[in-house]
């Protein structure tokens, strides 16, 4: 399995903003935005992506905080295994909502 990178926007009153997944692994739970690394990309790249993607928010891959480097270990299925890197961004405002994507709906917390 490809590794993965999760990203979480943090405006600044402390509220973090967060995706329900609509289909795919993790249907209906909150989360922040995430997935897996294409070929030739940086974790920190892959969070910027996924997080334009799911979530219409642009972040400069400098301005995001490594807060949990992580290793999933599947003893049943090591194609499962994989490393991913939990980030948050800060954001000075997050104001208005942008659109939802097809994969996920938004709410700060």
């Amino acid at each position: 399995m490809n590794d993965t990178s999760l990203i979480y926007p943090i405006n600044e009153n402390g509220e973090i903003l967060l995706g329900k997944k609509k289909r795919g692994m993790g249907v209906q739970k909150w989360n922040g935005f995430g997935g897996k690394v294409k070929e030739g990309e940086t974790m920190r790249e892959c969070a910027v992506r996924e997080l334009y993607e799911e979530c219409g928010l642009l972040a400069n891959k400098d301005d995001l905080e490594i807060v949990a480097d992580l290793y999933f270990r599947n003893i049943e299925g090591m194609e499962w295994s994989h490393a991913g890197i939990v980030y948050i961004v800060r954001k000075s405002s997050i104001t208005t909502m942008p659109p939802p994507s097809s994969t996920t709906r938004l709410t700060a917390a």
